[in-house]
């Protein structure tokens, strides 16, 4: 009898707790879609005051930083009801926390939101600067032909430069081009410039794609093929020369000084593929000239980007340099490569190759990075 007591006691406790819990969690929601709302009054106060007094005003961004400190499940359920039935100023500060939260690589763009964002972008009247700011950061994290024209009739909608500006740096972004407009340009050529490239949309709109990982293709471009993984041909050409290959990768990327990169040569083809080394060749021949390269060869170069695995080669390089390589300038550099990628990145790359090829990878992979070679 006494033992069926303890256990009734434990029952009624446990879901006591249970319930506080709860409680405790939905208030905790609830006071988070509070500060979502508090981060707009925040920034609406900054940005009407004079910018000589906003050096000692509160913004937003660190209100921000903030609640960002928050258990991420419950930041997480607090987004998805400012977003559904949130006033105003909590679905924009919500929008704006989320946006952040998949920038920082904590939270991956939800497909459930990608319907309801859009709408609200297809629909917003721009009364509202802060929502379609907010609406246009966000979206751009669901690269699709559809949020291209949303986004482009934003800018061709709205009388505000920087709305504007934005919207198409956020469209030109997703499909890896230039927008061509510069700090240092008059206004009248940085309205051309955005015509224009709105103009490029509206004409290409049936060629815009993006495949099932965001990536952007133009139907009907030079770029013909399309794969995700390197094959037999494409290792064979890496392990030719891998620590030319990236040294190469490092001077695309702005690690190293790119005033001589050459792109012509064999291991332009081991890092980017034929095709891809013929298209930046021919970008780097027409820079030569002092000309600007076509939007339709910037659209072609922005396809490749999706359409073959630069950055699998780079790595499975550095794979091949810290195996067989003594050079040591050449293993520093790899070192520094492989600290950046994960065991599994190095095991995907490099399964195929022999363990003995990957075991020096696998453990420098996401590690320190050593000073000298043993």
């Amino acid at each position: 009898m006494r033992s069926l007591k303890l256990s009734l006691v434990a029952v009624l406790l446990l879901g006591s707790f249970s319930l506080t819990r709860a409680t405790s969690s939905e208030e905790t929601v609830a006071q988070l879609r509070a500060r979502f709302a508090k981060i707009v009054e925040i920034d609406s106060q900054y940005y009407a005051a004079p910018e000589e007094l906003r050096r000692d005003m509160p913004t937003g961004y660190r209100e921000g930083l903030a609640v960002k400190k928050e258990p991420l499940y419950l930041l997480l359920e607090a987004i998805d009801q400012a977003l559904r039935t949130g006033s105003l100023e909590e679905r924009i500060g919500a929008l704006g926390i989320y946006s952040d939260l998949i920038y920082e690589g904590k939270e991956k763009p939800n497909p459930a939101y990608y319907t309801l964002l859009l709408n609200s972008l297809l629909n917003d009247d721009l009364r509202s600067e802060f929502l379609t700011f907010a609406l246009v950061d966000t979206l751009h994290w669901y690269p699709t032909r559809e949020t291209v024209s949303a986004m482009t009739g934003v800018a061709e909608r709205s009388t505000n430069f920087k709305l504007r500006e934005t919207a198409l740096a956020r469209v030109a972004d997703m499909m890896g081009l230039n927008l061509a407009v510069y700090a240092n340009a008059t206004p009248e050529q940085n309205e051309k410039a955005m015509s224009d490239f709105i103009s490029w949309v509206a004409k290409n709109k049936d060629r815009i794609q993006f495949n099932k990982k965001g990536h952007f293709r133009l139907a009907g471009g030079e770029v013909r093929e399309e794969r995700e993984e390197l094959g037999n041909q494409d290792r064979e050409r890496i392990r030719r020369d891998p620590t030319g290959v990236l040294r190469l990768f490092n001077q695309i990327m702005g690690d190293d000084d790119d005033s001589q990169v050459d792109l012509t040569g064999e291991c332009a083809v081991g890092l980017l593929g034929p095709e891809g080394a013929a298209l930046m060749a021919k970008r780097a021949a027409i820079a030569a000239e002092g000309k600007e390269p076509t939007r339709e060869m910037e659209a072609s170069l922005g396809s490749y980007q999706g359409s073959y695995p630069v950055a699998d080669a780079a790595l499975l390089a550095a794979v091949y340099i810290v195996a067989y390589e003594k050079d040591a300038g050449a293993l520093k550099m790899a070192k520094g490569m492989l600290i950046q990628a994960s065991r599994a990145d190095v095991r995907r790359v490099a399964g195929s190759e022999p363990r003995s090829v990957r075991r020096k990878a696998e453990a420098l992979a996401g590690g320190r990075m050593e000073e000298e070679e043993d």
